[in-house]
């Protein structure tokens, strides 16, 4: 297991979450491989990627149990639910679109 990433660790400890749902985020970014586990609490959106990345590197089906506290997480902390949620709650274990899109007009 990956030894816990001491940002990760801080921002834990300044959410206003149980003990419970910390290790469970702690767990998820964890296994999820994220080269910054920060990175994937940062909004909904990440979170629920973060989810999916989860799922494919445990090799796991879809987890409900897990994925309803996360989407609990979300509501707590951003007061708002996952976009998988949004879309009619089916989680896909594909990853992003790549980064190397072209910009939108207007954006840099």
């Amino acid at each position: 297991e990956r030894q816990a990433d001491p940002l990760m660790r801080e921002l834990l400890k300044e959410l206003d979450l149980s003990g419970p749902d910390k290790d469970l985020l702690q767990q998820v970014t964890s296994k999820a491989r994220l080269r910054h586990p920060v990175m994937g609490v940062l909004s909904p959106g990440l979170l629920d990627w973060t989810y999916r990345l989860y799922l494919r590197e445990t090799a796991r089906p879809e987890a409900p149990q897990i994925r309803r506290r996360l989407w609990r997480i979300s509501e707590i902390l951003y007061d708002h639910t996952p976009p998988t949620v949004e879309a009619g709650g089916t989680v896909e274990t594909k990853s992003p679109p790549p980064a190397s899109r072209k910009p939108s007009v207007g954006q840099p």
